[in-house]
């Protein structure tokens, strides 16, 4: 997913071997949507689509379970759960599954809203700070965005998505 090292241009290291390259887009289009009180944002590069989210096997919550979703078997990673901060319901109802691509597996993430969608400048794409060391979102997260600083401020914590999946199995 989106690193530190692409956020602060470590593409340059072509330019150092002497091949030219296309500029760098400034901004990343992304899907941004709530979870556990936080807002999160996934590239659309490995967003694959965002569909109504079909009932989990069982009638629990678990922190990564598994869902079909045309014919194909995908695995659900709640973050709120992950992050001890959800009041959802035990079951999912009226709920949206944003499915990206890991690897070559799937990976649903269930929201209460559809995603919007995001341009996010690139140039203001940071690391977590030292101090979230320790919260459960340097877990999930390795960077956000502060969009409107000066106005009502709008953090974006750009999730990580193998990080996040090998604690969810983690944990699970």
């Amino acid at each position: 997913m989106l690193s530190t090292t692409m956020a602060h241009g470590a593409a340059n290291s072509s330019i150092a071997r002497g091949r030219s390259r296309a500029p760098e887009i400034p901004t990343i289009r992304a899907i941004a949507f709530q979870s556990g009180g936080y807002e999160f944002a996934l590239p659309m590069a490995v967003v694959v689509k965002v569909t109504h989210c079909p009932p989990l096997q069982g009638t629990e919550w678990q922190r990564a379970g598994l869902v079909y979703v045309d014919r194909q078997l995908i695995q659900v990673m709640d973050l709120g759960l992950l992050l001890g901060t959800t009041d959802r319901p035990l079951e999912l109802t009226d709920q949206f599954l944003a499915i990206a691509r890991v690897g070559t597996a799937l990976c649903g993430i269930p929201t209460d809203r559809p995603p919007d969608s995001i341009e996010l400048p690139r140039n203001q794409v940071q690391p977590l700070p030292a101090n979230f060391e320790r919260s459960p979102l340097s877990r999930l997260a390795e960077c956000a965005v502060v969009l409107s600083p000066d106005a009502a401020p709008r953090t974006i914590f750009l999730l990580n998505l193998h990080q996040a999946l090998a604690w969810a199995n983690e944990v699970a």
